[in-house]
């Protein structure tokens, strides 16, 4: 497969903002493969920062500040990076109409007013993407009504000092029953069927002064169309399957959604996105999506920093109207409903990624390659080449008649199988038509083109509401040489199935467990070749000890609740690592067993970081020492690495405090890392313009890494 670039996009000049394919034609790869060479000869002459292309980032949200509470910081570093912004807002976010917050005196006083209480919440919006991009909230920005499909105009504002800044509003009632017709109407009965159209708000001195009413065909046909006008290389969207949430005296509903950890809005808009984009998907060049959890936020430990918490909050206080300044709107300069203390104390003090995990899932094959596993739109696309370059790297697309979500987990096996599993989905219009299915991609030996699928399916019933709480699955090959494959379910647990000796698959088991994040992390134990899957938990980290499909437990590590998901690696001498985020801080931590009959070390050694909210991917390169290297990415966005001995490491010293050598352009998703055929850490991530990259240590052992470089792709 061969992807044409126009010469503009190769060489990195100004000819406007072209479609930015994450391959290059054949020629676009010998030309920079010439001038590239190879990494350990030319790279220390090239500047460790090179530019990739501008890309497109488009954010679909269902309320004017859904980007700013659950996108951010991911969307600020998109903006700084010099990428074009494009977010559409699906509804008004009319609420109740008054710009204050019900427990002000004066709110029941105040007149109902919802094109006004919309018109300034989108005049907050503006001001606040004015602060990202420019540092001033008075910035200027051009208003217009455009077309946006046969079937309606929307009001578009360009910011005037940066016209890559583009903010749409479809401006549809959040509730079509203040419209004055008919009774309750969300967009997520517009999805499902229980509506038959939802009608538009004009906003008080907006653009756009007609009303329209769009059907679910309407709705979804309008976003595709928005996805072909600006096609984007990176589509954030909301969580399409929140969390199941018990609402108790102990978990107070809020604005949730009834038994799911989000606002019913938020979720809706993701059904119309994903839909819109399972039809504009296949034919779209090189598109990213990313999924953000809601709601879900605030049933978790917060997993930012003090520092981007901080940054996050000061965008929020402006979209807040915090400094109460007057920008000469008469309906108010921003929502008057958020509490001007940034973040808020609820969900606002993370940001979480829905689907976590490495991308690309890196493994190296028996003949010396490394094979990158990614979804790329909504198909899987293995990658692979030589990891002492940076050209010569090859790309297949295997689709499936249904897409993909956005993770992927890779092993090669004992037979040298690369096996890749991901989950293909329908968001259907009922419960009974949601489709959630494990499919594992398997090649044999040297064979890169000829993929045979299986489809493992969901531990939930088949037609039930439950196939939406699926996890994103981990696969393993255990000490034995069978594969094995888990995946959170419906309870929070851990479900599994394992291959039999004939090559087929067990049905799905239940391990057991409850009250655990999405993102798993699994290893082979060298103490007693078992396999041990790790998960943060709302009360510490579950471990799983798994032989067979006949012999496996479960218990919890009572240690402090991570922010996220934890990552595990083990040595030859029966030691065990576990990795995470701290609570409230973001700072990296240690956790260790450090022999085969030891106790665990329940003290979390701080090892600092430089912020960020993934997973942590962490490699032991010789299995017999005990060094560590580590790799995240930070609150800038950038990767930071260090490489550390753990041994001993069981409380918090001033010589715990590693140092984290920073490098790269900015990223978009969480890194891998594996070892080359040499010996060294090779670490691949895909950047903020969709691109690939990749570095390596200088040398096996306790190298640096050399300066991140794109890697050119045919």
């Amino acid at each position: 497969m061969t992807y044409l670039s126009r010469p503009d996009e190769v060489s990195g000049g100004t000819g406007g903002i072209a479609r930015r394919p994450l391959l290059l034609s054949a020629a676009g790869v010998a030309a920079a493969a010439a001038l590239s060479g190879c990494m350990d000869r030319a790279e220390s002459a090239r500047s460790e920062d090179a530019a990739g292309r501008r890309a497109t980032h488009m954010q679909i949200i269902a309320h004017p500040d859904d980007d700013f509470y659950f996108f951010n910081l991911d969307l600020a570093r998109a903006l700084e990076d010099g990428h074009r912004i494009v977010t559409v807002c699906l509804l008004a976010g009319e609420a109740d109409g008054k710009n204050l917050a019900r427990k002000e005196p004066e709110w029941e006083s105040t007149p109902t007013d919802y094109a006004g209480y919309a018109a300034a919440r989108f005049t907050g919006a503006r001001r606040t993407y004015a602060e990202m991009a420019t540092g001033d909230t008075t910035a200027e920005w051009k208003r217009e009504a455009v077309e946006i499909s046969n079937l309606m105009r929307a009001e578009k504002a360009t910011l005037v000092d940066n016209p890559d800044v583009i903010l749409l509003y479809l401006s549809l009632f959040e509730n079509g029953k203040h419209s004055g017709s008919g009774e309750n109407r969300r967009i997520s009965d517009l999805w499902n069927g229980k509506v038959t159209d939802l009608p538009t708000l004009p906003l008080t001195n907006g653009t756009v002064a007609e009303t329209v009413a769009l059907t679910r065909e309407d709705l979804i046909g309008t976003i595709v169309h928005l996805l072909d006008e600006y096609r984007p290389d990176v589509v954030r969207i909301m969580d399409a399957d929140p969390d199941p949430q018990l609402h108790d005296a102990d978990n107070p509903q809020f604005a949730e959604q009834d038994g799911y950890s989000d606002h019913i809005d938020h979720t809706g808009t993701a059904w119309f996105a994903a839909g819109a984009l399972a039809r504009w998907l296949p034919d779209a060049g090189d598109a990213k999506v990313i999924a953000y959890r809601g709601y879900y936020n605030q049933r978790w430990p917060r997993n930012l920093s003090p520092q981007a918490r901080q940054e996050k909050g000061r965008y929020l206080d402006t979209y807040a109207w915090a400094d109460k300044a007057d920008c000469g709107d008469p309906v108010g300069c921003g929502d008057g409903k958020l509490p001007a203390d940034g973040v808020g104390k609820r969900y606002g003090g993370s940001t979480i990624q829905r689907h976590q995990g490495a991308d690309p899932s890196l493994v190296l094959n028996h003949e010396g390659d490394i094979q990158a596993a990614t979804v790329v739109n909504g198909h899987l696309r293995i990658v692979t080449g030589d990891p002492t370059t940076t050209g010569s790297w090859r790309a297949r697309d295997f689709a499936r008649d249904l897409p993909l979500l956005p993770h992927t987990s890779a092993v090669v096996d004992n037979d040298g199988r690369l096996t890749v599993a991901a989950v293909e989905y329908v968001i259907g219009g009922s419960p009974s038509e949601h489709v959630r299915n494990v499919v594992v991609a398997q090649w044999a030996r040297g064979d890169h083109d000829d993929v045979s699928w299986h489809e493992l399916g969901n531990p939930a019933e088949a037609g039930t509401k439950d196939v939406r709480d699926l996890g994103t699955p981990q696969l393993i090959v255990a000490s034995d040489g069978n594969r094995m494959l888990f995946s959170r379910n419906h309870d929070k647990g851990l479900s599994a199935r394992m291959e039999r000796d004939d090559g087929g698959w067990t049905d799905w088991i239940d391990l057991g467990g409850e009250n655990t994040q999405d993102g798993l992390t699994a290893i082979v134990d060298h103490a007693d070749e078992s396999v041990k899957l790790f998960a943060a938990a709302s009360d510490g980290i579950r471990m799983w000890r798994v032989v067979d499909d006949q012999t496996h437990s479960t218990h919890l590590l009572s240690m402090d609740p991570p922010a996220g998901p934890v990552t595990a690696v083990s040595d030859r001498n029966g030691r065990i690592v576990v990795i995470a985020r701290q609570a409230g801080t973001s700072a990296i931590v240690l956790y260790q067993r450090p022999g085969p009959k030891a106790e665990w070390v329940r003290s979390p050694v701080v090892l600092g970081g430089n912020g960020g909210i993934d997973q942590v991917p962490a490699i032991i390169p010789r299995a017999w020492e005990t060094n560590i290297g580590l790799l995240h990415r930070g609150d800038d966005a950038r990767m930071h690495f260090t490489f550390m001995n753990y041994a001993g490491l069981e409380t918090n010293t001033a010589s715990t405090q590693p140092a984290w050598q920073g490098s790269g352009p900015r990223f978009q998703r969480q890194p891998s890392m594996i070892l080359d055929r040499r010996g060294r850490i090779f670490a691949m991530a895909t950047g903020m313009d969709g691109l690939l990259y990749g570095t390596h240590q200088h040398s096996p052992g306790t190298g640096d890494l050399t300066p991140w470089r794109r890697l050119f792709v045919r």
